[in-house]
């Protein structure tokens, strides 16, 4: 009973993915990935103190589409068209609405430079929920990323995801959710990111990696209350069944299925409960 509970909770985390047909069986993997998310745009999250971008009217949060009328989608691009030391017009974005300002490189050992800190991806470990070993087709994490400092979803252009090995755990208080450490190699490509949602981010894998198990899919109006069991990787590359309870359910709803409680010591001594990147 236990692992038929397990399927039902993987199979109500496939919303937002295309899965290429209603599949019979899918894989419960548990298995943390490194993800990294290239950003459909490029973010501004500081200055350099007394610099010149920032006395041009620049702002933190700002979103450069272009310079000089030249798209730009990482920070190499913007130094590229800046390396000249000639002004140049930074068009961003901000509150939906486009600005421009002329902002003038200055001379910093040896190179021409805005005076801008920028982001222009986001990476980190989270755990992949399921798999499709016909299609390549995957869902991981269960909830969206964000633009870091708000609940906005980030507006990805691009992403991969890649073999990771879990190294720490900030355990979880009342208070602080504490989180996963760990580390991973880019050269390594498993598979690319599609979508990035509030139900969590899904793409494609290789098809035909062994990731796990297959279950049975069952429909998520057959879930019930009570005990079950979780597949996690909370130690290096690892994946073990732990106990948890299924509190609550929440049919019909978009962003969230089910409450549950971690109930095994186990995974209590290691992580506190839930910790993020499980």
């Amino acid at each position: 009973m236990k692992r038929w509970i397990l399927i039902l909770f993987a199979a109500c985390c496939l919303t937002g993915t295309a899965l290429a047909a209603d599949p019979s069986e899918l894989t419960a993997v548990g298995k943390t990935v490194g993800i990294r998310l290239q950003e459909d745009g490029i973010t501004i999250t500081g200055f350099v103190e007394d610099g010149c971008a920032e006395a041009s009217g620049l702002r933190t949060g700002d979103r450069i589409l272009r310079i000089n009328g030249t798209e730009v989608g990482t920070a190499a691009e913007i130094g590229a068209l800046t390396a000249s030391g000639e002004p140049v017009t930074v068009t961003v974005e901000r509150g939906g609405k486009e600005a421009e300002y002329l902002v003038t490189p200055e001379l910093v050992e040896g190179r021409y430079l805005l005076g801008l800190r920028v982001r222009d991806s986001i990476s980190g470990i989270g755990t992949v929920t399921f798999y499709d070993p016909e299609s390549g087709a995957y869902g991981a994490l269960g909830h969206g990323v964000c633009t870091p400092g708000s609940d906005e979803l980030l507006t990805v252009s691009e992403g991969e995801v890649v073999p990771s090995t879990v190294t720490g755990v900030d355990r979880g208080q009342k208070g602080s959710t504490g989180q996963l450490r760990g580390e991973f190699d880019p050269a390594v490509r498993l598979g690319t990111v599609v979508k990035n949602t509030k139900c969590g981010i899904f793409g494609k894998m290789s098809a035909g990696l062994d990731l796990g198990d297959g279950y049975p899919v069952a429909a998520c109006g057959d879930v019930q209350t009570g005990d079950a069991v979780i597949l996690s990787n909370v130690s290096g590359t690892e994946t073990r069944e732990y106990d948890v309870k299924i509190l609550k359910i929440y049919p019909g709803e978009t962003e969230r299925n089910l409450l549950l409680e971690v109930t095994d010591p186990a995974l209590l001594e290691a992580t506190g409960g839930i910790v993020q990147g499980m």
